[in-house]
């Protein structure tokens, strides 16, 4: 899993940047219990890292659209994201920046979005929703 793998020409990074996405849209449904997930996302990947933990730097966003993504993509620049909230076998669930109830991200928006974020490539995404196929 960790180091990152990169290519001779590349130098591995001095610090690992984790982004997790948040998203809990269903009032419907039980609450999912992301605070808990998230926390145990973190204190694997600091067991598992090869690197000291003063050198992993974790973002959490919550209520995540497709232009709050794009944003956080850009500055942020993550190594590994982590995906918790619903979906279903058509995408992840965003937040819609219209009148729609939910804005569904597929395999090939999150490619996109990478790309326009200037990341090439991640060391680790993890797709955490229900029905996500």
């Amino acid at each position: 899993l960790f180091p990152i793998a990169t290519s001779p020409a590349q130098t591995p990074p001095t610090t690992l940047r984790v982004l997790t996405l948040r998203n809990n849209l269903h009032i419907e449904t039980k609450p999912l219990d992301l605070d808990r997930e998230e926390f145990v996302v973190m204190q694997e990947a600091l067991k598992q890292a090869a690197f000291p933990k003063s050198s992993v730097t974790f973002e959490s966003i919550g209520f995540v659209t497709r232009e709050r993504l794009r944003e956080h993509l850009a500055h942020f620049k993550p190594h590994c994201i982590h995906v918790c909230g619903h979906g279903s076998s058509r995408g992840i669930e965003l937040v819609a920046s219209t009148g729609d109830a939910v804005d569904l991200l597929n395999s090939q928006g999150m490619a996109q979005l990478l790309s326009e974020a200037g990341i090439e490539r991640l060391a680790l995404l993890i797709l955490n929703s229900c029905d996500s196929g």
